[in-house]
């Protein structure tokens, strides 16, 4: 008679060193966002957005603008969102998912935020110089508010495969936008400005980052056979 080894008990996952997410997170979201200015100074043109521009040539502008931020800071804080990614799949216990692929969709969907936070910025630039006296005051935290949110909404694509209830990491990114914007304005020089905006940023992100829990993922129910149909199957 054959002798068939049980298999061993799953091992226990780790728990999430929350602290360290943050941290690495803010670094990381820091970098990737002073590396964006300076390519963006190296490689795109910068127009004088007081002169009036053809709208596709300050469109072109700013898509530039997304693409280079998006794309630098997504890959600077992949190995932080890949860690917590195969984290969260090992507490659902979910297969691990392809690594390039993985990459590749965060990438591709923080890019995309970005891009369109970015135009959003040249509508807001666009209506400061035509309507300067309507748009102060209040307006500009909603512009951050809405920058911050299409961020949220594109990384929520990639987030939601993983855990429940990651809607928040919407308002999370709302919230870094506008505070972020604010700590443009502390009274220190380049890089250590944009420095620390892509700090204030990462660390309202990577604060609700830490705080997602894994749980069950809905999955689409099954089609429920019509009571015509059930008729039909038992003549």
């Amino acid at each position: 008679m054959p002798f068939h080894t049980p298999a061993p008990p799953p091992a226990a996952v780790p728990p999430l060193r929350k602290g360290r997410v943050v941290l690495a997170y803010t670094a990381l979201t820091m970098i990737g966002t002073v590396g964006a200015v300076y390519a963006t100074r190296i490689l795109v043109v910068t127009p004088d957005l007081l002169t009036p521009l053809p709208l596709s040539r300050e469109l072109w502008h700013f898509t530039q603008v997304g693409i280079l931020y998006g794309a630098l800071v997504s890959v600077s804080q992949w190995g932080v969102i890949r860690a917590w990614s195969r984290h969260m799949a090992a507490m659902r216990e979910a297969p691990d998912r392809p690594r390039a692929r993985d990459g590749a969709a965060w990438i591709v969907v923080t890019t995309a935020g970005y891009i369109a936070s970015t135009n959003i910025s040249l509508i807001y630039v666009r209506a400061i110089n035509e309507h300067l006296d309507a748009l102060a005051g209040l307006p500009i935290y909603l512009h951050d508010a809405l920058s911050g949110c299409v961020i949220g909404l594109s990384q929520w694509l990639y987030l939601r495969r993983f855990v429940p209830g990651a809607g928040r990491w919407i308002a999370f990114s709302a919230a870094g936008e506008i505070l972020s914007s604010q700590a443009g304005y502390l009274p220190v020089e380049f890089p250590f400005a944009t420095a620390a905006i892509g700090a204030v940023f990462g660390l309202v992100q990577g604060v609700c980052l830490a705080c997602l829990k894994p749980g069950p993922i809905a999955a689409p129910s099954a089609p429920v056979k019509s009571s015509v149909e059930v008729t039909d199957s038992c003549d």
